[in-house]
């Protein structure tokens, strides 16, 4: 079975794990990027990225280094924004369809709401059957992630 870690990362909570992720299950390390970086300053990024999580906007994204749908399985990987995944992955899921590949999600949040998160990717990636929602670890680890993304790993 082919399998890939995709995700987007803007801080390196989301890449931290992917690459974890993907170093225990041997998977391929996949990352989305946009095309036009995110405001350097935290309140920018907060701003900018609420709206674009808010209103649905695509970002556009740099060309993908290879061809998902060549993938058995596919481990999705996204921080929470305004309760939401990252816009640059509805961008993603716009220009490829992956939706029956996804069969795990994990998820960064600060302060959105990770259920609504999950609940929202449901709805489009009908095969998510392993999830976790983690916390930011932008002011340094968090014990309780360790435990969670254990068990993660042993669905896998």
């Amino acid at each position: 079975m082919k399998r890939a870690v995709v995700y987007y990362s803007l801080t390196g909570c989301t890449k931290k794990t992917a690459e974890a992720i993907a170093g225990k299950t041997g998977a391929d390390l996949i990352r989305i990027d946009t095309v036009k970086e995110m405001p350097a300053g935290f309140k920018s990024r907060i701003m900018y990225g609420g709206m674009l999580a808010t209103f649905g906007i695509k970002p556009k994204i740099k060309d993908l280094p290879c061809d998902l749908s060549s993938y058995d399985d596919i481990i999705l990987g996204t921080p929470v924004w305004a309760s939401t995944f990252a816009p640059a992955l509805k961008t993603l899921f716009a220009s490829v369809d992956i939706s029956s590949k996804v069969t795990s999600v994990f998820t960064y949040s600060g302060s959105g709401d990770n259920g609504k998160c999950i609940s929202k990717l449901s709805k489009i990636l009908p095969n998510i059957k392993n999830t976790v929602s983690l916390l930011d670890e932008g002011k340094g680890p968090r014990e309780e992630n360790k435990a969670l993304l254990e068990s993660f790993l042993a669905k896998l």
